[in-house]
């Protein structure tokens, strides 16, 4: 029978073939995790961790995914200034940007039903070529349901 001694020896000499293993294994991903992945540490305010956990996971991602989700959302909006051409730079003057709607192709085919201008359609459920013709559209709209009340009465 082992003494506790002998016991203490024979752990021993266990946990130092699992730690070689865990370092092998360890040694693999992270050389894996290197090569495929760049890292980038984030530092956010006590206790907002566990809030952008608590929404990632009721979105069903991992707060990995949320924030490079974000991230990629963030970018795709933030075009709202291109930067200019050396040619037009020398044709128009010192101006190294324009905004983001002259930068856009204008031929779309499709016509804002307000003002009859060709749009530059950002997303494929866009309707109007700006907020001011929505609104335009949406009071025209009321205007007409507030007509067709009256005609009722």
């Amino acid at each position: 029978m082992y003494t506790s001694r002998a016991l203490t020896q024979v752990q021993r000499k266990l946990v130092k073939i699992m730690a070689k293993d865990i370092t092998a294994a360890t040694r693999a991903k992270n050389k894996y995790r290197d090569k495929a992945y760049d890292q980038i540490n984030i530092v956010v305010p006590k206790g907002k961790k566990a809030a952008l956990q608590e929404h990632a996971t009721g979105m069903g991602e991992s707060l990995n995914g949320f924030v490079n989700r974000a991230i990629d959302e963030t970018v795709g909006r933030d075009t709202t200034v291109v930067p200019v051409s050396h040619e037009d730079k020398q044709e128009h003057g010192t101006n190294d940007f324009q905004p983001w709607h002259e930068a856009l192709p204008t031929n779309t085919g499709k016509l804002c039903p307000m003002c009859n201008i060709p749009m530059t359609q950002l997303r494929s459920t866009k309707t109007y070529c700006s907020s001011s013709c929505r609104a335009k559209a949406h009071k025209k709209r009321k205007s007409n349901e507030v007509d067709q009340m009256d005609l009722l009465d």
